[in-house]
């Protein structure tokens, strides 16, 4: 009989503490929401790609040193929109103290340009575009001694037209190398020519002037640093 009592007692028991169990081993798996067969999850990560200049230029900014078939030469800064127009302006600032002279030469020179990226391949582009040159010079009446008395001497002012087409190489997506021929239309003042290009070998008077690539080829070269 005590016997039977206690069997029923440790039956009795284990009825209490085997709910009590099952409810552990579902809070753990199924309350907590942790399912210990289930694979963690996959995190992605995105890498910065660099900025190909030649591929996908727009908002880009360089800063170079350059000249303009017309003639203007110094520091360029270069702007692309949308990867195909790209805006170019130049200045440059040239001052003259002649030994024995009767004082300096001044000449400021300007030229704002646009410019079409008309064909591309991997790191060569062509442009086609318009520009303005602007540029003024102001000299005393005379410079030098008597009787070697400069040509062209007085203030003048120049104004350039010019079509030209560009050549661009690329290198390492950072740096670019150009060359430019352009047909030129010159509006020269009285004072004589203050721009003169590298092909242009003699100074020319009040007039306006017309070159033409096919008879007189002018070029230009220049070197651009990008910052992406």
């Amino acid at each position: 009989m005590m016997k039977t009592t206690r069997q029923a007692a440790i039956l009795a028991a284990l009825a209490c503490l085997g709910p009590t169990a099952f409810a552990q081993e579902d809070n753990a798996g199924q309350i907590s929401g942790h399912d210990p067969n289930a694979r963690p999850a996959l995190q992605t990560q995105t890498l910065e790609t660099p900025v190909i200049v030649e591929k996908q230029a727009d908002k880009l900014v360089g800063l170079g040193y350059g000249s303009t078939p017309g003639g203007v030469t110094g520091v360029t800064l270069e702007y692309y929109l949308g990867g195909t127009l790209m805006l170019n302006g130049m200045f440059g600032l040239t001052t003259v103290s002649p030994k024995g002279g009767l004082g300096s030469t001044t000449g400021v020179n300007f030229a704002a340009a646009g410019f079409y990226r008309w064909k591309n391949w991997d790191n060569v582009s062509l442009m086609v575009g318009g520009r303005l040159d602007i540029a003024h010079i102001s000299a005393p009446s005379a410079l030098g001694k008597l009787p070697q008395v400069y040509t062209g001497s007085g203030d003048t002012t120049q104004f350039d037209i010019e079509i030209p087409g560009r050549a661009q190489l690329y290198f390492a997506h950072f740096l670019a190398v150009y060359a430019e021929v352009a047909v030129v239309l010159s509006i020269v003042g009285d004072g004589g020519t203050a721009l003169q290009p590298s092909s242009q070998t003699a100074s020319r008077g009040k007039g306006v002037y017309l070159d033409l690539p096919l008879s007189n080829l002018i070029g230009s070269f220049g070197a651009t640093f990008y910052f992406p």
